[in-house]
C-alpha cells in the first residue's frame, strides 16, 4: 500500500461535530488508515484541548497526534493569520516505524546529559526527527545541541509553537496530553524520505548582512545601509524570470 496523506484547514471556533467531520473525511481521503497526525490550533482551543484531541483521535482512528498552538494556520493552498480554528495533516505511512517522544518542563532530562535523552527510547535508530517545542520554556539552542549529541548524524527539523501574546497561549501537545513547558519529537524510520524546505518554498536572495541599527522592533540599517536600498540591489541582481516571480509575490503580499 502506498503512502498517502490528507489535509484539512478548519477556520471556526471549537465544535465537536465540525472536528469529527474533519477527522472522518481526512481518514477516508487517506485510505481509511492513519499512522499519525500533525495538528495545529489557535490559542482559544486550549480551553477545549483534551476534548478536541479526543474527538480527532476517535473519529480519525489516529494512534499518534503531535501538535502545538499557532498564530497562523496553513492548509493545502490556504493560509489564515490570526484566525480561530485548526489545521490537520493526517499521514498514512504503512511502511514507516514511528516513535514519539514527549516531555514537559518537569519530566525533561537534564539539558547537559545526552545519554539521559537517549536512554529508554523505543527506537534509537530513527532516520529523522520532527520536533515541535514551546519557545517560552525551552532554551532551544541548548536543547538541540544535546539532542544532536544524543542522536548524532540524524536530522532534526520542525518548528516552535506560537499562538498568542502570553505564554499561556503557547502550548505543545502529544495525543491528549498538554506538555506544559515542553515539546514533542516524532521519529521516522523506513518507508518515507523527509526533505526540508524554507517556509512557503522561498529561497534567499541578496547577501547576508548584520543588523546595525534598530528602533524598537523595526530594523533601520543592515550593514550600515538602508534596508530599502539593500532590497532594491537584491532585486536588481535577479534574472528577468526571477524578477517576474518576485513581482507576483509582492503583489500577493500587498493584497493582504
Amino acid at each position: 500500500m502506498p503512502n498517502s496523506a490528507a489535509s484539512r484547514l478548519v477556520l471556526a471556533e471549537y465544535s465537536e461535530p465540525i472536528v469529527a467531520q474533519a477527522a472522518k473525511s481526512a481518514l477516508e481521503e487517506a485510505g481509511g488508515r492513519a499512522s499519525c497526525a500533525f495538528v495545529f490550533c489557535s490559542a482559544d482551543y486550549r480551553d477545549h484541548l483534551a476534548e478536541f484531541l479526543e474527538v480527532l483521535q476517535v473519529h480519525g482512528h489516529i494512534p499518534i497526534i503531535v501538535g502545538c498552538s499557532g498564530s497562523s494556520l496553513i492548509g493545502s493552498g490556504e493560509e489564515a493569520e490570526g484566525a480561530s480554528g485548526f489545521s490537520l495533516l493526517l499521514l498514512n505511512l504503512p511502511g514507516t516505524s514511528l516513535v514519539p517522544f514527549g516531555f514537559s518542563s518537569s519530566s525533561a532530562p537534564p539539558l547537559d546529559d545526552p545519554a539521559a535523552w537517549r536512554r529508554g527510547m523505543a527506537n534509537e535508530n530513527a532516520e529523522a526527527w520532527l520536533l515541535l517545542a514551546d519557545p517560552t520554556a525551552i532554551p532551544v539552542e541548548d536543547w538541540l545541541a544535546t539532542w544532536s549529541a544524543a542522536f548524532p548524524d540524524v536530522p532534526c527539523i520542525g518548528g516552535l509553537a506560537s499562538g498568542g501574546e502570553s505564554a499561556d497561549e503557547i502550548f505543545v501537545f502529544h495525543n491528549r496530553e498538554l506538555l506544559d513547558g515542553g515539546g514533542v519529537a516524532l521519529g521516522f524510520r523506513g518507508g518515507v524520505k523527509i526533505h526540508t524546505l524554507v517556509s512557503q518554498g522561498c529561497r534567499p536572495i541578496g547577501e547576508a548582512l548584520p543588523v546595525t541599527g534598530v528602533e524598537g522592533n523595526v530594523i533601520q540599517t543592515l550593514g550600515f545601509r538602508s534596508p530599502w536600498k539593500i532590497l532594491d540591489d537584491a532585486f536588481q541582481s535577479l534574472s528577468d524570470r526571477e524578477k517576474q516571480r518576485a513581482r507576483k509575490s509582492f503583489r500577493r503580499s500587498g493584497d493582504d
